[in-house]
């Protein structure tokens, strides 16, 4: 740009310059393609480049003839078939040459006075019979500061155009159309519908009429060589190329085309933006419904777990009944044993114990035993329904991300950690042993009950610690018989005894069925906790992947939102648009 900047204009292309440097930063971080990324880094080399004009259109539209008018050389070959074979960038240069550049391009020098200001690229044409053309086009459009759209008097407007213009709309950019050719119209009429045809086609591609210049080069270059002035000033009005001419080097002003060359970067900025907002915000709603399927999976965990408290309440119940028999059985044996009518079997202690085991513990540990086995059956069966719960809400999701295949960047790691977790949780579902799990579960249980509810005891089953637990209230009684028979004093001590020996007999009752439940809720507790980390340590993997990409694309999300934003304060502070430049 050759124009000085004003205090307030240095440091807007400062600021837009550090702006887009993030912008570059973030793409480069989130793995945008090389090719956006060098458009963006060729849009900060452009902030201090002259003003770049490109000419578009489709071929045999007189575009390179026109550029050679505009600029006074014969630079550019001109024919009725497609004669531009590559893009040419043409620059100012105190003599003519011509350099070939690897993406594909020829940048060519001329000494023209109108190039001091700005460099022009002359396109091929859109039907050109080399289609790569088409992409390199695209690919200079961006970059561009104005775009001179040419189109044909003969052939205004055709379906090709409006897809290259309306490409060109992607981009913001400012477009100035010319229809070439108007000397092929009869009546200024025809010219004049030809020129409405066209507006009405832009406004519907693009949501706005441009500026737009019918010129006939034809004419332009007749005048060129006449040796007649009358004659030559004559075919230059008619060609109307002066008012093309006059638009491009002198209304657009230096404030114009300042406006024009930062708003091409913040265009391609907040282009790019919008490219790769929409792809973080496509990826935070896949992970929304991965997030949902952690959160799933979290909620079956729960409702597994709250399910088996409430569902342990009849369970344990059930214990407390047998309990409460051994209790009535118990109250039976003291009245009808311990009395002074069955004084001589109290004297053997043996044969008292012996009926004590058969009549009143008799079968309280299988029974006990059987609650637990009902339990355990219980647990387990619930525990298999939670993995296949979970297996089926894995399987499914992982189904979806196999159908939804559009973002294959993002969606193959996410898709080879969650095969990880439905495979796991899969081999774990098929491993499933309801037997080894019901017995290992059981004598978990088992051994609960038998030796830490009752640990005083030993390491003893089930019925032999019930039996030793309450023969000990059993030897108060049998235990002093004989010296207090002897001392005459039976008639005495055996109520006495046998009061208190029922009331040991209902504290240790009470205690064993306080135990008992203690020790299976804690139990219970114990496998709840157990079976629901094997769960969660089964999709920790997926969890954790998921919740690093959400935290990682909220990031890019909110860097996204504050790099927009300071484009858009930026492009607030960009010179006003001048009336004659509309």
């Amino acid at each position: 740009m050759r124009a000085l900047l004003t205090v307030e204009q240095e440091r807007l292309r400062a600021d837009l310059r550090a702006t887009l440097g993030e912008l570059g930063s973030l793409l480069k971080a989130i793995g945008a393609s090389p090719a956006d990324q060098s458009l963006l880094a060729d849009a900060l080399r452009g902030l201090g480049e002259l003003f770049l004009l490109v000419v578009i259109g489709e071929f045999n539209t007189g575009k390179s003839t026109l550029l050679n008018e505009l600029i006074g050389s014969r630079l550019l070959p001109e024919g009725v078939t497609p004669t531009t074979a590559a893009i040419t960038l043409i620059r100012y240069g105190e003599r003519e040459s011509e350099e070939w550049h690897d993406e594909g391009y020829v940048e060519r020098r001329v000494p023209s006075a109108p190039l001091r200001d700005l460099a022009v690229v002359d396109t091929p044409g859109t039907n050109a019979i080399i289609r790569r053309h088409e992409a390199l086009t695209r690919d200079f459009v961006p970059r561009a500061d104005l775009v001179l759209f040419v189109t044909s008097a003969d052939r205004p407007f055709t379906e090709t155009e409006r897809e290259l213009i309306a490409a060109v709309r992607e981009w913001g950019k400012k477009v100035v159309v010319v229809v070439n050719k108007t000397d092929l119209l009869e009546t200024p009429a025809a010219v004049d519908q030809v020129v409405e045809f066209v507006r009405d086609g832009l406004q519907s591609t693009l949501g706005f009429s441009p500026v737009i210049h019918p010129v006939s080069v034809r004419l332009a270059r007749a005048a060129t060589n006449t040796t007649d002035p009358a004659a030559a000033r004559a075919l230059l009005a008619a060609s109307r190329l002066d008012e093309l001419r006059t638009y491009v080097f002198r209304t657009l002003d230096e404030t114009e085309r300042l406006r024009l060359k930062l708003a091409t970067p913040i265009g391609i900025g907040e282009n790019l933006l919008a490219r790769y907002e929409e792809i973080t915000d496509r990826r935070l709603a896949d992970l929304g419904e991965d997030l949902r399927l952690v959160d799933n999976v979290e909620r079956q965990i729960d409702v597994y777990a709250d399910d088996l408290r409430r569902g342990f309440g009849p369970r344990l119940a059930a214990i407390e009944n047998v309990i409460h028999e051994l209790n009535d059985r118990g109250e039976r044996f003291f009245e009808e044993t311990v009395r002074l009518g069955r004084v001589f079997d109290l004297l053997n202690p043996e044969r008292t114990r012996g009926a004590f085991e058969r009549e009143v513990v008799s079968d309280m540990a299988e029974r006990i035993d059987l609650v637990i086995d009902g339990t355990v059956d219980w647990f387990v069966e619930a525990e298999s329904r939670l993995w296949r719960q979970v297996s089926g809400i894995v399987r499914q999701r992982q189904q979806m991300t196999a159908i939804v295949s559009d973002d294959p960047d993002f969606i193959v790691a996410r898709r080879d950690v969650l095969r990880a977790v439905a495979d796991r949780t899969h081999a774990t579902l098929s491993g499933f042993n309801r037997e080894r799990e019901a017995r290992e579960i059981g004598q978990s249980m088992r051994d609960t009950v038998a030796q830490t509810a009752l640990a005083e005891i030993g390491a003893v089953s089930l019925g032999a610690a019930i039996a030793i637990m309450f023969g000990t209230a059993l030897a108060d009684v049998t235990g002093l018989l004989a010296a207090t028979l002897t001392a005459g004093l039976g008639l005495y001590i055996i109520p006495m005894k046998k009061r208190r020996a029922l009331a040991a007999f209902h504290r240790k009752t009470d205690e064993l069925r306080e135990r008992l439940i203690q020790s299976l809720k804690t139990q219970l507790d114990h496998e709840i906790a157990v079976s629901t980390e094997r769960i969660r340590e089964a999709i920790a993997p997926y969890t954790r992947y998921i919740r690093a990409e959400a935290n990682r694309l909220n990031a890019e999300r909110a860097s996204e939102q504050r790099i927009r934003a300071e484009l858009g304060r930026l492009r607030a502070q960009l010179p006003p648009v001048s009336d004659q430049s509309r």
